[in-house]
């Protein structure tokens, strides 16, 4: 038996869009992070899941809900992405003049 993972990074979210570094901060989706999402559910549309995780940030929820529509999923915060401190919300750009390279 062969067990078959697949990841699916959440779309777009509104730091991303502002160039800054999120980590675990909660934001939101942009437009083209709900349409990110659309395009990847139309890639697995054909594809059957026996379990579905989302980390419990919501612009991962909502990938999760607009990819899969209908489709029942778990939240943990286990998969999260890295928590990345006094740099979350900082202008990707800066951090270097900051923290160093």
């Amino acid at each position: 038996m062969t067990t078959t993972l697949i990841f699916v990074r959440h779309g777009q979210s509104q730091t991303n869009q502002q160039k800054t570094w999120t980590g675990w901060m909660d934001v939101p989706l942009t437009a083209k992070g709900i349409e990110d999402a659309r395009n990847v559910g139309e890639m697995l549309k054909n594809v059957p899941f026996d379990k579905v995780y989302s980390s419990d940030l919501q612009r991962a929820m909502k990938t999760a809900e607009t990819a899969l529509p209908g489709c029942v999923y778990e939240t943990t915060p286990l998969i999260r992405e890295i928590s990345i401190g006094k740099a979350e919300n900082l202008p990707i750009a800066e951090c270097p003049q900051i923290f160093g390279e």
